[in-house]
């Protein structure tokens, strides 16, 4: 299948609307324990995310794999799941991080998508916690809790916490990753998931990947999706 190469929307992303940012009146779910029937599969899509950001330059420090304790979410609690393009953007590249607008489907996949959209629309504003014994990884991972994340955001500057004394742990790591739930077919043979990494105030990166499954693992899927980079 001929790839279909990423949308890049730069800094600009980082300013579209409230999909970035929490609506002032919604109120997040709590983190609950993943369903037992997808630990298996997102573990393994999630451990393939790691090294392939670490490809952006192998010098950097990953001692430790920092990855936040619950997922994310590509929406946030004061938007909707499902939506539908607007009359300004239906007919041009794909867009925003909502998953109806922007990832463009490959044809030969678009029976499995139906079904990860509607799996999208049932999960997009859960939170689940993750367990750090589940990645397969040369490098171990360490789960920050959201006190932990903002003294991560400390260590490079930013945030409440900036100017206080920094854990000598963060220097062990370049980046704080983060992973949406994995959005699966029926079948479970193909899957969808947001993810970033953190590493500081102008550092960072979120996209949608997309998986198939075959006999022995999860391998990429070449999608056109948005991605953001800063």
């Amino acid at each position: 299948m001929k790839a279909r190469p990423f949308l890049v929307f730069g800094l600009f992303l980082l300013m579209m609307g409230t999909q970035l940012a929490p609506a002032q009146d919604a109120v997040e779910q709590p983190p609950v324990p993943m369903p037992q029937d997808r630990v298996a599969d997102s573990f393994l899509i999630y451990t393939q995310l790691m090294p392939e950001l670490d490809a952006v330059d192998r010098r950097l420090p990953h001692d430790l794999w920092f990855v936040q304790d619950a997922t994310i979410n590509a929406v946030d609690a004061g938007q909707p799941c499902f939506t539908l393009p607007d009359k300004e953007h239906q007919k041009g590249a794909v867009y925003g991080l909502n998953p109806h607008t922007g990832v463009k489907v490959p044809e030969e996949y678009k029976e499995a998508f139906k079904e990860i959209f509607a799996d999208f629309d049932s999960h997009c504003h859960e939170h689940w916690r993750l367990d750090a014994g589940h990645w397969k990884l040369r490098s171990p991972v360490q789960l920050l809790t959201p006190a932990e994340q903002l003294d991560f955001q400390a260590s490079r500057g930013v945030g409440p916490n900036a100017g206080q004394k920094i854990d000598p742990r963060y220097k062990k790591s370049y980046a704080m990753f983060a992973f949406s739930p994995v959005y699966f077919n029926h079948d479970h043979t193909v899957a969808l998931v947001y993810t970033t990494l953190w590493c500081g105030e102008f550092c960072g990166q979120g996209k949608w990947a997309a998986f198939t499954r075959t006999a022995k693992d999860w391998i990429p899927l070449q999608i056109n999706a948005t991605l953001w980079v800063s």
